[in-house]
């Protein structure tokens, strides 16, 4: 008799993918769901996003300090 394997696709939380996407972990995006593609792809670049608005926020308030 011959054995079969069944594979079992998981299919990752939201959350996990998330914590993947700030990890920078090395994924292959071309197996897979496209939707966790573009989601892991997306997070860093507005994040980078966010911190550089914030440093600008930052630069402009200390620069008064110094200029007060």
């Amino acid at each position: 008799m011959e054995t079969q394997e069944a594979v079992v696709l998981v299919q990752p939380s939201l959350w996990s993918s998330i914590r993947e996407a700030v990890r920078g972990s090395h994924q292959d995006y071309t197996t897979g769901s496209l939707n966790r593609a573009i989601l892991l792809l997306a997070i860093p670049m507005v994040l980078e996003m966010v911190l550089e608005s914030l440093f600008a926020v930052v630069d402009v308030f200390l620069g008064r300090q110094a200029g007060s």
